[in-house]
């Protein structure tokens, strides 16, 4: 008798099973935010490692650019400001 009531407390008809209130926050309709945002930050970063796989050096870009850092220094060195 005295072993059955120290065992009371703890019994559980289906020990696999969730209480109600844990059940009702795992529903798939409450999920189905927190997955969405899972699935467009995975989105984001595939696409941003597809862009840096495929992105591609151009010769022309660069030279450009250094022409205009030239400029914006040689600007820079008519105010009075030390470049280098």
């Amino acid at each position: 008798m005295v072993r059955r009531l120290l065992y009371l407390p703890t019994y559980h008809p289906h020990p696999l099973s969730l209480p109600i209130h844990q059940t009702q926050l795992t529903t798939p309709r409450k999920q189905l935010p927190l997955w969405a945002l899972v699935f467009f930050g995975a989105w984001l970063l595939i696409r941003l490692g597809y862009g840096l796989l495929t992105f591609r050096d151009t010769p022309e870009a660069y030279a450009e650019l250094m022409d205009e850092i030239k400029l914006a220094k040689a600007d820079l060195r008519t105010k009075g400001v030390d470049v280098d």
